[in-house]
C-alpha cells in the first residue's frame, strides 16, 4: 500500500506480479493486502484459476517440533497411539526442604 493506504498498481499489474508464484506452484492460496480492492482480488483470481495449487507434501510419520533456546525435533519417542510424545518435567521441591 502507499502512504494513504491505497494501492497504486492497477489490478492487472498486481495479478501479473503474482504470476511467478502461480507458475512455480508455490501457493496453496493467494489474496490481497491492505489497499487492494475487489477488482485487484478479481484479477488475481482470474489469473490464478489458470494454474494448479501447490502439491502438498506426502504425509509421513508426524513429528513434534519444540522450540526454546534451541529447536528440538522429537521423532524417536512415541506414545501408545504411535504419535510423537515427550514428557518434559522440571525438578521441583514442593516441600521446601534444603535437599
Amino acid at each position: 500500500p502507499n502512504a494513504r493506504g491505497g494501492y497504486d498498481d492497477p489490478p492487472a499489474d498486481m495479478a501479473e506480479q503474482n504470476k511467478v508464484f502461480f507458475e512455480n506452484g508455490w501457493l496453496n492460496m493467494v489474496g490481497g493486502c491492505c489497499g487492494s480492492t475487489p477488482p485487484h482480488i478479481k484479477a488475481i483470481r482470474e489469473t490464478a484459476q489458470n494454474y494448479k495449487p501447490r502439491k502438498l507434501p506426502d504425509v509421513g510419520r508426524p513429528k513434534m517440533w519444540l522450540s526454546g533456546l534451541e529447536d528440538m525435533i522429537v521423532e524417536d519417542q512415541h506414545n501408545h497411539l504411535g504419535l510423537p510424545f515427550l514428557n518434559v518435567g522440571e525438578r521441583c521441591n514442593l516441600s521446601g526442604s534444603i535437599k
